[in-house]
């Protein structure tokens, strides 16, 4: 059997829906993002706006 890299490692770690297998969809739970958001972005973001780039919800 091959030993798991990180990459793969993250992602069974929060598989949601799917199997891991190369070329197949899956689904994931997303629980950290790291977004570039300029000086207007991050002051609406201050202002307890919110960015919708994504489809779906983070967890906190």
């Amino acid at each position: 059997m091959k030993a798991e890299n990180l990459t793969r490692k993250i992602i069974a770690a929060h598989l949601v829906a799917g199997e891991m297998i190369p070329g197949t969809e899956i689904a994931i739970r997303i629980d950290h993002t790291l977004l570039e958001v300029s000086d207007r972005q991050r002051q609406h973001l201050l202002a307890g706006g919110t960015l919708n780039f994504v489809k779906g919800q983070v967890q906190k």
